[in-house]
């Protein structure tokens, strides 16, 4: 009983913390997320950074948040992880192929199965079939 208080607990601030991170970024305070707001935080993040702008990057980063089509973020949009289409905080093969192809649509290019499989795999630590963020983020060698 008490692992599931403190796992309800941890989800809890989770949401919070996107919701707080989400009410930040809305500069006008109409409970969404807009392009130019999204654009403002990014080219902030940026330069903070020392890091070039790039603005086609971020468009797709934006488009891949707006999971409804919208054209605006949700809080949930806002904080969810692209990649992850069902928010489970872990990456199916199927989410993976999925991100892999759009990205190389997008290049007019068509990414192949052989090559996805095989990076997906590599990425797979733990052999456990799915990708932590972590696994997600760790490069290659």
């Amino acid at each position: 009983m008490k692992a599931k208080r403190t796992i309800i607990a941890l989800l809890t601030l989770t949401l919070a913390t996107a919701s707080l991170s989400a009410n930040k970024n809305d500069l006008n305070r109409d409970k969404s997320i807009s392009w130019d707001e999204f654009e403002i935080l990014h080219k902030a993040r940026a330069a903070e950074n020392g890091r070039e702008y790039k603005e086609q990057q971020i468009k797709w980063l934006f488009e891949d948040k707006d999971s409804d089509g919208d054209g605006v973020l949700s809080y949930k949009e806002f904080g969810a992880h692209p990649v992850d289409l069902d928010q489970d905080k872990s990456i199916s093969y199927e989410e993976f192929a999925a991100m892999h192809k759009k990205r190389a649509e997008r290049n007019g290019r068509t990414a192949k199965d052989g090559w996805i499989k095989g990076v997906f795999e590599k990425k797979d630590l733990n052999g456990d079939g799915s990708l932590s963020y972590k696994e997600l983020a760790k490069p290659i060698k």
